[in-house]
């Protein structure tokens, strides 16, 4: 009856572990320039900041990784983040998370004349190369529980009027979402008003641990444009969440106490 017991204990509080615990993952598509000063900020804190400021969800603490500056995912090579993008055709991992890519894209840095060129995350974009093109991103392997919030953030800019993208996120069972992104109102090309950098999308989970989304060109005819994304998970609401996280880990110390 001890070891028996003792499983039970263990069962305990990895339930309630499971139940508190996330880990978020925020990635910054830029790639490096080969300098010491990129156009746009690119130190991590800086970056991390402009992600929570789209979702604010994301826990700095928790975060698994954020590619940015001189440590992108293609390991340094300067220009532009369509190589970033390329380098992902086959799956990597990333803490908890493997991504991966399809599709064949190009990519460019933002120039001076355009409102974006200082921005943290939408300075450098990937862009499709054909009109029809479309260019899916999949995450997968993360932990998550039935019930908690799923929340999708994707940026998806170019560096003129007219590049901006159409986005539709997929999860499980669930109704795809689509969404748009907007360089500006119709202003002059360093004139942010009206612009919609990023989207975002909301899933309650149900254990799956894949979500994915596609970019394209938007409804404007454009180009589509893609700069980094972000997932946040975060636990089940209380008060239900607390309800049925005590219950798992309740069961293991009621066990204990019964001989």
């Amino acid at each position: 009856m001890k070891n028996t017991s003792l499983f039970f204990v263990v069962l305990s509080v990895a339930s309630l572990f499971a139940c508190v615990a996330s880990a978020d993952l925020a990635m910054d598509f830029r790639e490096g320039r080969g300098s010491a000063n990129p156009d746009g900020p690119s130190d991590l804190p800086t970056v991390l900041a402009a992600f929570q400021g789209a979702d604010a969800n994301l826990d700095g603490s928790t975060t698994t990784v954020v590619w940015a500056g001189d440590t992108p995912i293609n390991g340094g090579n300067s220009g532009n983040n369509g190589t970033t993008w390329n380098d992902l055709a086959t799956a990597q991992t990333f803490g908890a998370y493997t991504v991966q890519t399809t599709g064949s894209v190009g990519g460019f840095s933002a120039g001076s004349a355009s409102w974006n060129d200082m921005a943290a995350i939408s300075e450098t974009y990937a862009f499709e190369n054909g009109a029809t093109d479309v260019n899916t991103l999949t995450v997968s392997g993360f932990s998550t529980n039935a019930g908690d919030i799923l929340t999708l953030t994707v940026w998806g800019i170019g560096d003129n009027l007219s590049q901006d993208s159409r986005i539709t996120s997929h999860y499980s069972v669930a109704a795809d979402q689509t969404a748009e992104t907007l360089y500006n109102g119709g202003g002059p090309r360093n004139d942010s008003t009206g612009s919609i950098p990023w989207v975002q999308f909301s899933y309650v989970s149900d254990g799956t641990d894949s979500i994915s989304f596609d970019w394209e060109q938007s409804d404007n005819g454009g180009t589509g444009a893609f700069n980094g994304f972000s997932l946040s998970i975060t636990p089940i609401p209380e008060p239900a969440g607390g309800v049925i996280c005590l219950a798992f880990a309740g069961a293991g110390f009621i066990r204990r106490r019964v001989r």
